[in-house]
C-alpha cells in the first residue's frame, strides 16, 4: 500500500532532523518505532535495515551483492519526547553503522538466537529510506513478503515523500494496513509540528470529524449495571436458552469460586471455554 506524505509535512520532518543533528532516514525511523510501540504496547522495539556496505571507495565500482543487514534497537521507555527518541535512535544508528561490516549471519550466530522458520531471526520488521539517488520502492505488486511488516519512505523530486507498506498477508488484512497508513501520516504531522511532545500525548488516530454522531453512556457503578436481569432470554446456544437471572446466578458463583482462591483486582485469569454460555459467564 502506497501514500504520499505531503510537502509541507515533509519539510517539517527535516527541520527537526535538522535540529537534532539527524539525518532523515533517522527521524522517519523513529516515527515506525514509536508506531510500533503504540500498536506493540512494548518500549523495547527492534527494526532492521539493510545497508549497501560499500564504504569504502575501492569497492564501489565492483559488481556484486555487498547489502548487510542492520539490526537497531530502540528504548522508548520513561515517556520520551519524540526528539529524545530521535536522540537515542542517532546514537544507537551511528553506533550500528560503526559496526556495519559484522555479517548479520555472524551475529544470529554470536547470539545463539532461536531459530524459527516461520520469522526471521532478530526482528520481523523491516525499514527503508531511499534518497532521490536511490531510486524508489517500485510499483506496488503482489510478491511473498520477507517480513512481517516493511516500512519504505523514498524523497519525491517535489519535496514530499511516498511511503510504501508492505505486509505478510497471513497476519495483516487490507483494512488494517489502510488504517494504519492513516495512522502513519497522522503521527508525521504530529511530530513535525512539535517534537517536543511526549509518547503518552501523541494520538494515532485523526479527530473524528465534527458531525460524527453521538451516543449517550449512562452512569453506571460497574459492568454489571449494564447487564439485564429478569426471565429475558440473555444467551441462546446450542438450542437452549438461558435468562439474564440463569446467566447473573453463573457469573456470582463463578466470581466467588475466583475470590475463594485469591484472584482480586488487577489479577490475571486465562479463560479457556468455547463459543457459548460458559464464555458469556466468563
Amino acid at each position: 500500500l502506497e501514500f504520499a506524505v505531503p510537502a509541507e509535512v515533509a519539510e517539517g520532518l527535516r527541520v527537526v532532523s535538522r535540529g537534532a543533528g539527524a539525518s532523515m532516514f533517522m527521524t522517519m525511523f523513529a516515527a515506525y518505532t514509536v508506531l510500533l510501540s503504540g500498536y506493540s504496547g512494548q518500549d523495547d522495539i527492534v527494526v532492521g535495515t539493510p545497508i549497501a556496505n560499500r564504504n569504502r571507495a575501492e569497492v564501489e565500482g565492483l559488481i556484486g551483492y555487498f547489502v548487510n543487514t542492520l539490526v537497531l534497537r530502540t528504548d522508548l521507555s520513561g515517556d520520551p519526547t519524540f526528539a529524545e527518541v530521535l536522540g537515542r535512535v542517532r546514537s544507537r544508528t551511528l553506533a550500528a553503522f560503526a559496526h556495519q561490516d559484522v555479517p548479520f549471519e555472524r551475529l544470529v550466530d554470536e547470539l545463539s538466537a532461536d531459530r524459527d522458520r516461520s520469522r526471521t531471526p532478530l526482528f520481523q520488521v523491516l525499514f527503508n529510506y531511499f534518497t532521490n539517488q536511490d531510486g524508489e520502492p517500485g510499483e506496488p505488486q503482489e510478491a511473498l513478503a520477507k517480513f512481517d511488516l516493511r516500512l519504505m519512505v523514498s524523497e519525491q523530486s517535489g519535496g514530499g515523500l511516498m511511503v510504501a507498506l508492505e505486509y505478510a498477508t497471513r497476519l495483516f488484512n487490507s483494512d488494517t494496513i489502510v488504517r494504519m497508513s492513516d495512522q502513519v501520516q497522522h503521527l508525521l504531522a504530529q511530530v513535525a509540528a512539535d517534537p517536543a511532545v511526549r509518547l503518552s500525548r501523541l494520538s494515532f488516530a485523526p479527530e473524528p470529524p465534527l458531525h460524527a454522531p453521538t451516543v449517550d453512556v449512562p452512569l453506571v457503578a460497574g459492568l454489571h449495571d449494564l447487564i439485564g436481569t429478569g426471565d429475558a432470554p440473555a444467551v441462546v446456544c446450542d438450542g437452549e436458552t438461558f435468562t439474564f437471572d440463569q446467566v447473573q446466578v453463573s457469573a456470582n458463583r463463578l466470581a466467588h469460586r475466583l475470590r475463594s482462591v485469591g484472584v482480586g483486582p488487577e489479577s490475571v485469569v486465562g479463560l479457556v471455554a468455547g463459543r457459548g454460555v460458559d464464555l458469556v459467564v466468563g
